[in-house]
């Protein structure tokens, strides 16, 4: 967590600081679901991002992510299996 503290004459006070901190997160997997294709990357301590892309070509191997500390996302078969019963209906 970060603070940014603001001088006031003799008293400092520390203000909580809404600044993301990024992660880099590394190409996990390719998905093709349907005629949607998605690049899912994975980082520092469960940080996942997921990309829609027109082409596999251009999923980069490597981006920088949000780093979400507190976040507890599912497994990643998990998050595919919900993606998938989504583009069924």
């Amino acid at each position: 967590m970060k603070y940014i503290f603001i001088f006031l004459g003799i008293i400092l006070i520390p203000i909580h600081s809404h600044a993301s901190i990024m992660v880099s997160c590394h190409l996990a997997k390719y998905k093709k679901i349907g005629n949607q294709k998605l690049c899912i990357y994975t980082g520092a301590n469960r940080t996942y991002e997921i990309l829609r892309v027109n082409d596999f070509k251009i999923c980069s191997k490597q981006i920088q992510c949000k780093y979400e500390k507190d976040k507890k996302p599912p497994p990643l078969e998990s998050i595919i299996k919900s993606i998938e019963k989504e583009f069924e209906k």
